[in-house]
């Protein structure tokens, strides 16, 4: 049991890293295009 608790904890992290590393990969393309569809996408959840 506590393995997989380990487990979605460290599946957790990853997902929260990669979400918020595609989230400022967007933001950031957003403002360097000048497009606001992709800015409100950036912080779409």
């Amino acid at each position: 049991m506590r393995e997989r608790i380990r487990m979605a904890n460290k599946v957790t992290w990853v997902g929260l890293l990669v979400n918020s590393v595609l989230t400022l990969f967007k933001l950031m393309a957003g403002i360097s295009g000048k497009s606001a569809a992709m800015v409100a996408d950036a912080f779409h959840i």
